[in-house]
């Protein structure tokens, strides 16, 4: 019989779990939710090298939400129920950004669009963020 010993397993953490520590409390619930979203739209190779992640990130923060695809994070009902989850912080982050400022146009057209445009800013301003902390 042979019995392995706890060292032995190999523990899978995901991106939130492995980062954590590095986060600073403010937006925190925001910044772990996004961690999540990467976790589910990387593979396991991926994530087996943090230069990966990063990587990701940047290519997000360089190219946007919109041309780079998280899972989780596509469809406008998606998108919706994320904001559901995070608005105050969400809102809050929009705020100290100066989007509601009214500064920049933002080609929608109704309430909706606004909810998703805005939802869309905040996850980039999080991984901006997420880069400025975590690398």
């Amino acid at each position: 019989m042979n019995i392995k010993t706890f060292s032995q397993y190999k523990l899978n953490e995901n991106l939130d779990d492995q980062l954590k520590d590095k986060l600073s409390d403010k937006y925190l619930s925001l910044k772990r939710d996004v961690l999540l979203l990467i976790d589910g739209t990387l593979d396991d190779n991926q994530k087996k090298e943090m230069v990966n992640v990063q990587n990701f990130l940047a290519d997000i923060e360089k190219n946007g939400v919109d041309n780079i695809k998280i899972n989780g994070f596509i469809e406008d009902s998606d998108i919706q129920n994320f904001y559901l989850k995070h608005k105050d912080d969400v809102d809050l982050l929009l705020k100290d950004k100066g989007y509601f400022n009214g500064k920049t146009a933002l080609n929608v057209y109704g309430l909706y669009d606004i909810m998703i445009n805005g939802t869309k800013k905040a996850v980039q301003y999080i991984i901006e963020i997420l880069n400025d902390e975590i690398f």
